[in-house]
């Protein structure tokens, strides 16, 4: 038997992380669905030609929220030490255990979030044209555009997400959700104040800096050429690419040093 991945593990493992989780999902998924259909009631007796927009904003949040909650609690089972124990007395390898809750949080939940909230919008946009009278178009995620890009970017950034809660429920053992948050906040400072000082340093001040940046038509090639191409995709590359791998790879190896 293979001592890393073997299906039968696998599989016994999967229907163990479901069944363990599967209630607080199911009241948490009927929650929300229950403030989407009191909004959406409010929304379509007011406002019917806006209800789709109502449907987009509520997406993302499930699509979004639902994976930095699944994932930050991946391994809450890890938080004492009883339940420690019993997760290390499992007939799994270490990257079993990684991968099954990495698999539901991440792989499985998005696939759910979208199939469940298109049926769901279907539904209520039927139920209040029935009992309103108004026509509907149904809503459909993957044609919606927001300007001159297609809202299929607003995906990028899940892996991202997805990780950082993840690594976050790996290396905290108590209230990994809150920490994650908290720590995002501080790293997100620190950017922030590490670009000010980029500002300050390369153009002397933030008003020859928005002088420079309201004329383009003055840049030099060299500097039009990092500012518009290499730039924008070097920080596309690394938060939806290169990041989420690095983090993933680092809960791994959290995880496997908890159980140690």
């Amino acid at each position: 038997m293979n001592q890393i991945f073997d299906i039968n593990r696998t599989t016994a493992l999967l229907k163990l992380n479901l069944s363990l989780n599967k209630k607080a999902i199911l009241l948490a998924v009927a929650g929300f669905f229950g403030f989407v259909f009191i909004t959406s009631f409010f929304v379509a007796n007011n406002a019917p030609s806006l209800l789709n927009k109502m449907h987009l904003i509520f997406y993302f949040i499930l699509i979004y929220g639902g994976t930095a909650l699944i994932a930050g609690r991946s391994f809450w089972h890890l938080n004492s030490t009883e339940k420690s124990i019993a997760h290390l007395s499992l007939p799994a390898s270490t990257f079993e255990k990684y991968f099954i809750p990495w698999l539901l949080s991440g792989i499985v939940w998005i696939f759910a979030a979208i199939g469940s909230y298109m049926l769901y919008s279907m539904i209520i946009n039927g139920l209040w044209s029935g009992v309103m009278g108004f026509s509907y178009e149904a809503f459909n995620p993957f044609n919606i555009h927001m300007g001159p890009q297609s809202l299929n970017e607003a995906y990028m950034p899940y892996f991202l997400v997805h990780s950082i809660f993840f690594l976050g429920a790996a290396a905290f053992q108590k209230h990994a959700i809150p920490k994650t948050l908290l720590a995002g906040f501080i790293i997100n400072s620190l950017f922030t104040f590490i670009n000010l000082l980029f500002v300050m340093f390369l153009f002397g001040g933030f008003g020859d800096f928005n002088l420079t940046m309201n004329s383009p038509e003055s840049w030099e090639p060299d500097f039009n050429y990092f500012f518009t191409d290499f730039l924008p995709r070097f920080i596309k590359t690394a938060f939806v690419y290169v990041i989420p791998v690095i983090f993933y790879v680092a809960a791994f190896f959290k995880i496997k040093e908890r159980e140690v």
